[in-house]
């Protein structure tokens, strides 16, 4: 989400100290919480997390996007790499034909390399 042209934080990813994904938190349940409360303890399960080598055809097919605008990228340890915005991937799929052998090809790792050198 968007406001004013900067991104709006709206849930922190939750990792163990090898950068393994452990669960998700909606930013108003920490802001709600109680002060001696865990992170850990506040975190829910993510949705089933989309593998880095995925290609983005099938990433489109996530099960996951029926509840959430983003998805959780992990590499194949289950170490956090990023996050993928549906709106992304939509635009991704959605270029030119000379492109689709590109994005047929294409994977959600190397998705989220080109949008972090592009921004």
């Amino acid at each position: 989400m968007r406001h004013g042209g900067a991104e709006r934080v709206e849930r922190i990813y939750v990792v163990d100290p090898e950068q393994k994904l452990l669960g998700m938190l909606e930013l108003v349940t920490l802001l709600r919480a109680p002060p001696s409360s865990r992170i850990v303890d506040l975190a829910s399960v993510a949705t089933a997390p989309i593998a880095a080598n995925t290609p983005l055809a099938a990433a489109a097919n996530h099960r996951g996007w029926g509840s959430s605008p983003t998805m959780v990228v992990v590499d194949r340890s289950g170490r956090l790499i990023g996050v993928l915005r549906r709106e992304a991937l939509t635009r991704a799929l959605a270029r030119g034909p000379a492109a689709q052998a590109e994005v047929a090809e294409a994977t959600v790792a190397g998705s989220l390399a080109r949008g972090y050198w592009a921004a």
